[in-house]
């Protein structure tokens, strides 16, 4: 294993609030890895990298250039989140994925947070020739401030009236979405099932928990304005600071995750953290998260989500975690992970690829 000494300085450029940065900081304490948030220059110790083409560059291209100039530099392992995917589209996505090949072949090694994205990861490599960089899968980790078990079920119920506030709403139900808001989040599927059950007499307002993503105000204007149109309630949240989003996460009556295309989710790990069961868009990753922590995910189709609120709501202890129920891979878990990592691809003489 390494030795503090011997753990990566974590490059952690930003922007603060970010999903990325907030996992490459979080786990960054987790292992007492020096945080910096501009490339060292000189010297030639190992680096580590949390990288989304975003947050690296204005472009795919740029992301690349960047990132594999400091794979070039030094010993340098990457976290590769957003893998492309072809539902990137037919203009970006050819481009994300020769940045993501290119950042991926320069690095001494690279993470990836689910065995679906190392799947995704193998398509954008493709096969040629050459030596292949190390991909290790460990998975996003569950974060708890407090004891998961404390807000579930009966513990939480008499509370909710108290401290539900701004959240919950006498007569009305609430169908939350926690994160960024831009298209693909389920935030549509969300209004889709709300008027649904309108049309059933049950009234479900779509509550947005959290900020709308870069360039997309638009798209969040349009959101509230066809909610309006098919009758539904839409509350966009904005930021949250982190006891507003605690609370906003146990208090909602139906936690959702709708993406798209997820291939790895920080906002379900909220829902987890706060001790919430949420409903989640049946596909490979949250597959392969129900497999990882049982009985903590409710997997539903599209077509089913309008039943499965309704359900929730008529048993609000659905949607809270039991007592007991298991959050595997958190915090230590990863760390662990991470340090067996590195101890193979830095430790044990694994080369660059160049």
């Amino acid at each position: 294993m390494p030795t503090p000494d011997d753990v990566p300085v974590h490059v952690v450029p930003g922007p603060r609030g970010h999903g990325v940065d907030l996992c490459a900081r979080q786990l960054a304490a987790a292992v007492g890895a020096t945080v910096v948030a501009e490339v060292p220059e000189g010297g030639s110790g190992p680096l580590h990298l949390h990288v989304t083409d975003r947050v690296w560059g204005a472009t795919p291209e740029a992301a690349a250039a960047a990132v594999v100039a400091v794979c070039r530099s030094r010993p340098t392992t990457l976290t590769l989140h957003d893998v492309p995917q072809p539902h990137d589209g037919r203009a970006l996505f050819p481009r994300r994925r020769a940045a993501y090949a290119a950042m991926a072949r320069a690095a001494t090694g690279v993470v990836v947070s689910s065995s679906h994205e190392r799947g995704l990861l193998a398509r954008v490599l493709g096969d040629e020739p050459g030596p292949r960089t190390p991909v290790e899968v460990v998975p996003l980790p569950t974060v708890t401030r407090q004891d998961p078990t404390s807000t579930t079920a009966a513990g939480a119920a008499h509370r909710l009236a108290d401290d539900g506030g701004r959240w919950r709403r006498p007569g009305r139900g609430t169908l939350g979405v926690a994160g960024w808001v831009y298209p693909g989040k389920g935030h549509l599927q969300a209004l889709g099932a709300a008027a649904a059950l309108a049309r059933r007499g049950l009234v479900v307002d779509v509550l947005a928990l959290g900020a709308v993503a870069r360039g997309h105000d638009a798209d969040a204007e349009e959101l509230v304005r066809r909610g309006a149109r098919i009758g539904v309630e839409v509350q966009i949240s904005g930021w949250l600071a982190d006891h507003e989003l605690d609370e906003a996460l146990r208090c909602v009556d139906v936690p959702y995750a709708g993406h798209r295309n997820v291939s790895a989710s920080g906002s379900v790990n909220s829902w987890l953290s706060a001790g919430r069961r949420p409903l989640v868009r049946r596909g490979p990753y949250f597959e392969e998260m129900a497999r990882l922590r049982p009985g903590t995910l409710r997997l539903v189709d599209v077509a089913g989500l309008p039943d499965a609120v309704a359900a929730a709501l008529a048993d609000p202890a659905s949607t809270r975690l039991r007592p007991g129920a298991g959050l595997a891979h958190d915090l230590d878990d990863a760390a662990r992970g991470y340090e067996r990592f590195w101890g193979r691809v830095l430790l044990q003489g694994s080369g660059r690829v160049a």
